[in-house]
């Protein structure tokens, strides 16, 4: 299939001819496990929005925080086996904030700042912003290769962390004489984590040596991949504190001024693909098999033709990808436009649809083997 690009219309090949794909041969196309819904959450009145900063960051973050909260009571995002939660674009913290109480709530924690005694929960984001207690936080630039790699080898270095305190405390519970541990194959692997633990502190070592300690320490570790990936990845918000902080505020001059990053604020429409693409990217190389991804995109146009080449992308790596319209989050005077052009030979009349609010909630990862990165991104 094929794009006519000045109707932007999807075409399809049937023998030499290309003929106009209808939704019907759309429909064919698209596999089972995709499907749409349409709702109405959140706000619902944009008319009554105050004109103070003050009212109007609360009135933001009662509106991301009741959005994540309708989809999670609806589909049940979290549940109790989860342990390890990477969300994307966590500034200003709404949804993080939701996921560490709710996770607490679900492993009987009644503290939730202690929500890292049994679930992992981190934070990214290009801007700079102090994550809630119990919470990590990295910053850096999604489209970044760096970023990424930082990210995994954050979820690495708690995997490490969790398996050496583990045998750490099987050996203090069940010691064992020095007889009884040098025979013991499971002491072999303790004494490699030591000599890897110690030739990590070195600081004189090579960076050659290095690595090979660290692709030594991966192969050692269980997996260390995670259950859930939320992408909240947008226009930034209000800025709601480090006004006299140049650690705050400079990350959001530079994302305006910068062209390389404030795509998202000249084209916020188009911008949703690019952050879901790179979202998309990571979840192939950090989520589980079997894992959930969440992702919202932001001032999106329905009739957009790269959405058909989205859905193609989850489709390809997960096996049940529900996709919901939210219709409460267009304004309330806003309606949708008609127009007609008149040319020689026919009339063509379409609609205008106002932007919208997608969120795609992508269960059951598929395993490593049953999808291919380059066919995948190869468009």
């Amino acid at each position: 299939m094929i794009w006519n690009t000045y109707k932007y219309i999807p075409l399809r090949r049937q023998g030499r001819q290309y003929l106009f794909t209808t939704n019907y041969h759309l429909q064919q196309l698209r596999f089972k496990s995709f499907r749409t819904i349409d709702l109405t959450f959140g706000s619902h009145n944009h008319n009554n929005i105050p004109n103070k900063r003050n009212e109007k960051i609360f009135f933001y973050n009662y509106d991301n925080t009741s959005k994540i909260k309708a989809l999670d009571r609806q589909f049940k995002i979290l549940n109790k086996s989860q342990t390890k939660i990477l969300e994307l674009g966590f500034i200003p913290s709404n949804w993080l904030i939701y996921i560490r109480d709710t996770m607490a709530k679900l492993h009987n924690i009644s503290d939730p700042g202690k929500i890292h005694q049994k679930c992992h929960i981190l934070g990214f984001d290009i801007l700079f912003g102090s994550p809630p207690i119990g919470v990590s936080s990295i910053q850096g630039n999604i489209f970044s290769k760096l970023a990424h790699k930082n990210i995994i080898n954050h979820f690495k270095e708690i995997s490490w962390t969790q398996l050496r305190d583990k045998r750490q405390l099987e050996s203090d519970i069940d010691p064992k004489s020095y007889f009884s541990r040098e025979q013991d194959e499971s002491m072999i692997i303790d004494k490699q984590i030591e000599r890897i633990e110690a030739g990590l502190k070195n600081i004189t070592m090579s960076d050659i040596k290095r690595q090979q300690l660290l692709d030594k320490r991966d192969s050692l570790l269980p997996d260390y991949r995670i259950d859930l990936i939320l992408s909240d990845l947008s226009k930034p918000g209000y800025q709601q504190s480090g006004f006299y902080d140049l650690t705050e505020t400079n990350p959001y001059h530079r994302y305006n001024n910068n062209k390389g990053l404030n795509h998202s604020i000249l084209q916020p429409g188009k911008s949703n693909f690019e952050f879901l693409d790179a979202a998309l990217l990571l979840s192939c190389d950090l989520l589980r098999p079997g894992g959930k991804f969440v992702a919202r995109l932001n001032e999106i146009d329905p009739y957009d033709p790269e959405m058909y080449l989205l859905h193609e992308k989850l489709e390809k790596v997960f096996n049940d990808v529900l996709e919901i319209r939210n219709f409460g989050h267009t304004t309330a005077t806003t309606t949708t436009t008609t127009i007609t052009t008149n040319n020689n030979d026919n009339d063509m009349s379409f609609s205008v649809q106002p932007p919208i609010e997608k969120y795609y909630i992508c269960n059951d990862k598929k395993n490593d083997d049953e999808y291919d990165l380059y066919d995948i991104f190869k468009y």
